[in-house]
């Protein structure tokens, strides 16, 4: 966008508007409206042949928390075959 660090403001409001929050001790939603926000989610995903969870910071140690938090979801609604790198 040549603006240096800053975001897109377009991809910057999207997030602000449709980011789904999880409490940071529970990974749980925050409130109703994240909860069915993460639910919309969990359906498209659920209806894919193949979902990519994608590493958000490899020194973050929680991202495998983060990771068996989508995997358990996921796998409630249906069967999954799981690869890591």
């Amino acid at each position: 966008t040549g603006n240096g660090d800053r975001a897109d403001p377009t991809l910057a409001d999207w997030i602000r508007r449709d980011a789904a929050r999880l409490s940071a001790e529970s990974l749980e939603p925050q409130s109703p409206t994240d909860a069915a926000r993460i639910g919309r989610l969990l359906d498209q995903a659920s209806a894919a042949r193949v979902v990519v969870l994608g590493e958000l910071n490899h020194w973050i140690a929680e991202k495998t928390l983060f990771r068996l938090w989508w995997l358990e979801r996921l796998a409630r609604r249906r069967p999954l075959v799981l690869a890591e790198e």
